[in-house]
């Protein structure tokens, strides 16, 4: 990992996962990498849905390392990574949220919005859809759950995403 890289996955995923993370210890990246690489070419956003431990968040981290190849220094400029508590801090606390071109947002639906802030959150998706901005985004929920508890937001997340399921188990739990 290259050392802006490694600045990056400690500031947004943390240090655990710049310590782990190697694209060949991504168990699905044969999978991957070609839908990755075709997403970056086309601009159309991926949603990785799968167990806690999947491998979700090392698609994310190579979906950035594939970025900051391809934008070289302009990457800062160009792409905004949020965790799903970083959004949920942000609506409450009524701050304002950076859309780049890219954006990734990790662990879609850990948080339980409550229904007054729900309005102000289906309108990060909406302003996402509507201004063409790449979405990646890993989440451990079903697209069936998605649907029944965000119903807006699921669909026009099904309009900028391509959803996927990653196979696998935790495996994180043994270690």
């Amino acid at each position: 990992m290259n050392e802006d890289l490694d600045k990056i996955v400690r500031a947004y995923f943390g240090a655990l996962y710049a310590k782990k993370y190697s694209p060949d210890k991504i168990t699905s990246k044969n999978i991957f990498e070609p839908v990755i690489a075709k997403s970056i070419e086309t601009k159309r956003g991926l949603r990785f849905h799968g167990v806690i431990g999947s491998g979700k968040t090392m698609l994310l981290i190579n979906c950035v390392e594939k970025l900051q190849e391809r934008l070289g220094i302009d990457f800062h400029n160009r792409v905004s990574i949020y965790h799903e508590q970083q959004l949920y801090e942000l609506i409450k606390n009524k701050r304002t949220l950076v859309y780049k071109d890219v954006m990734i947002i990790d662990d879609f639906g850990s948080v339980k919005i409550p229904e007054w802030l729900l309005s102000d959150y289906e309108y990060i998706y909406a302003r996402i859809h509507s201004k063409d901005i790449t979405l990646y985004l890993s989440t451990n929920l079903t697209e069936q759950i998605i649907e029944k508890t965000y119903p807006r937001t699921y669909s026009r997340l099904k309009e900028i995403t391509d959803g996927y399921i990653v196979p696998g188990e935790d495996r994180r739990k043994d270690k």
